[in-house]
């Protein structure tokens, strides 16, 4: 069906075997799958994960707000020295455990990538 794509999905280390995945469109994994939110440098367990939001957050934007000073904080923490965030498969700006986005309505999938844009962790959310 429209707004459905087939994406064949990698694990790090070979984690799982490769395979075919179905995901609605923008909210397939931008590279590399990492095993269990861990990546591994020189057999150096990495432990990052997102903070905030949390998996299946709902975020209700306040009318009694004015649009433009309304803003939502990605946090993570994370042992990892160089990472990035991604918003729906595209970056954004800001390496920082914390950065902020402007919400605007609709459904997003916010994943913590390292450089070789393995994913370290993602989490969905929906801002109404």
């Amino acid at each position: 069906p429209a707004g459905i794509l087939e994406k064949r999905i990698k694990f790090q280390d070979e984690a799982e075997p490769e395979r075919t995945e179905w995901f609605i469109k923008g909210t397939e994994p931008p590279g590399l799958i990492a095993n269990e939110a861990y990546i591994y440098f020189n057999r150096t367990p990495v432990n990052s994960r997102i903070t905030y939001p949390l998996n299946n957050t709902i975020i209700a934007l306040d009318p009694d707000i004015p649009e433009e000073q309304q803003l939502l904080f990605f946090e993570a923490e994370t042992d990892e020295v160089e990472f990035d965030w991604a918003l729906n498969n595209k970056k954004i700006e800001g390496s920082e455990t914390m950065v902020k986005w402007k919400p605007r309505k609709g459904r997003y999938i916010l994943s913590l990538t390292d450089k070789q844009n393995i994913v370290i962790d993602t989490v969905a959310f929906e801002v109404r």
